[in-house]
């Protein structure tokens, strides 16, 4: 909670910074725009076999710092729906039972994007991103269970996309996010040997998601 609370300083102060140093020239023209996104969320995780993407959401603040007409850097404050949805044989040590449940991780994330207009209101943009975990959970018929302690608190990855945004200043991004950090921790590792039966390797799985957004920039 902490690291979460100090980012959200820092982005706030960031945010009023930049704001400070906003001009608006003859041809109202401005060096940085503020602007809110929401959207769909479509995620899973590397490396799991029989499972399946979950829908969900994403909303938050951009804030589009222009260096000329063409370059830009976008930071954002997302909070962010993710996870994947389970079902299959659950092996286990003894007879194999069919299962289903869903794994729920909700971060608040920091996108850092170079963004470059290719033609006017068209880019592409790519970028890092910071993930905080706000929390984890696993459902399973209705049954609900904490399994932040499970899962590293902390996420790092790449982000890729395309945008276009039409002169009134509303937006449309597609996006993809590559997570490079392992997702879970030692302590998953011991719990997926014992409910899988598989003792041969620790688990690697990192976050995936792809993204669909729309806002407005003031």
């Amino acid at each position: 909670m902490k690291k979460i609370t100090l980012s959200v300083l820092a982005f706030g102060a960031f945010m009023l910074t930049a704001q400070a140093q906003t001009t608006d020239v003859k041809n109202e023209s401005k060096d940085v725009r503020f602007g809110v996104k929401a959207g769909l969320n479509v995620s899973t995780f590397t490396n799991f076999t029989d499972i399946s993407m979950k829908p969900g959401f994403h909303v938050g603040a951009v804030a589009e710092i222009f260096i000329n007409k063409k370059l830009s850097i976008q930071p954002e404050l997302i909070y962010s729906k993710q996870g994947f949805e389970y079902s299959g044989f659950n092996v286990g040590s003894y007879v194999p039972v069919y299962t289903e449940y869903t794994w729920r991780q909700d971060y608040i994330n920091v996108p850092i994007m170079v963004k470059y207009y290719i033609v006017k209101g068209f880019n592409v943009q790519g970028g890092m991103q910071f993930g905080f975990l706000v929390n984890s959970e696993m459902e399973q018929r209705g049954l609900e269970l904490d399994t932040k302690s499970l899962v590293n608190s902390f996420d790092f990855g790449l982000n890729f996309g395309v945008g276009y945004e039409l002169p009134i200043g509303v937006f449309f991004d597609m996006r993809y996010n590559m997570g490079l950090t392992n997702v879970f921790n030692k302590d998953f590792d011991a719990f997926y040997k014992y409910t899988s039966g598989n003792y041969s390797e620790d688990v690697k799985s990192e976050n995936s998601v792809f993204q669909l957004s729309v806002g407005y920039k003031f």
